[in-house]
């Protein structure tokens, strides 16, 4: 009985799971975000070794640079890719997730079956969030692996102190955690769209107009005290991790605004979809 009932709950997270697989497109946006690392680390490595000095702006560079160790090559690219890059990833995804079937005639047949729309709903979004997890640990090992041969692997120097290898590849996997948390925010909200317009491009691009508008007002001295509930403005919580003692609440208060975004979008897409005729 709780054998069965475990299939029935796993079984559309697992038939998701099978569509996304079976999309070229999976495999060529994590095949172009994963040679990111790799070009990062090849360009500092070719950029030192010609004198060129480069952003030193960018911590993480000049301590990749200075201290020649590759362990800095993965939170540098991260920040890097956080930026935009990342993001666009993560509304391409959420945005097709049902406008995609929706496009393909496909969406109509399944919603004439009787099936619960919320445990659909969620299945998509899980797999969607499973799908960029694994994507942002291949970077973060694709970046590992390229910063050992141009750089090397020692312990890393952090501020107000030093960690060993192990403890420095622990704090990698809690970035993606971290950074993975931010993207869910930028998935759920690209879902939400994709639910309203019935157009993957559509919801992708309304994604990520809104994210560039509200990053672009929030710089503003006027609007300046809007600026701790943009949850864009704490995708550098993670940068606490390598401090010592750690700011917990930095991270603590990233955390909630990744959440709360995430519920926000998530709650009026359930409410929508549910009501969704199976007509249109």
């Amino acid at each position: 009985m709780s054998a069965a009932g475990g299939d029935r709950r796993l079984g559309p997270l697992r038939r998701e799971a099978v569509k996304l697989l079976a999309q070229k497109r999976t495999f060529i946006g994590a095949g172009g975000l994963i040679l990111v690392p790799i070009i990062f680390a090849v360009g500092v490595y070719l950029s030192s070794h010609n004198g060129g000095e480069g952003n030193s702006g960018d911590t993480a560079v000049f301590m990749l640079r200075t201290f020649a160790n590759g362990l800095y090559v993965p939170p540098a690219v991260l920040a890097v890719m956080s930026v935009f890059l990342l993001p666009l990833a993560a509304a391409m995804v959420g945005g097709n997730m049902i406008a995609g079937e929706a496009e393909h005639g496909t969406l109509r047949t399944i919603l004439v079956r009787p099936v619960d729309r919320g445990a659909l709903l969620l299945a998509k979004w899980a797999t969607a969030v499973i799908y960029l997890g694994i994507v942002l640990l291949l970077v973060a090992v694709a970046g590992t692996i390229s910063g050992w041969i141009f750089f090397g692997i020692h312990p890393m120097l952090i501020i107000g102190g030093t960690v060993g290898v192990a403890d420095a590849l622990w704090l990698i996997l809690l970035v993606c955690l971290m950074v993975l948390a931010e993207l869910t925010c930028v998935l759920s909200l690209a879902l939400l769209f994709s639910v309203i317009t019935n157009s993957s491009l559509a919801a992708a691009v309304l994604t990520m107009v809104i994210i560039l508008v509200v990053q672009i007002v929030l710089q503003f001295d006027f609007f300046a005290s809007l600026r701790p509930y943009w949850f864009l403005n704490h995708f550098d919580a993670w940068f606490s991790l390598f401090r010592r003692p750690v700011d917990y609440g930095a991270i603590r208060s990233g955390l909630l605004a990744f959440a709360a975004y995430s519920v926000a979008a998530m709650v009026p897409a359930w409410l929508v979809f549910r009501r969704r005729d199976i007509l249109s």
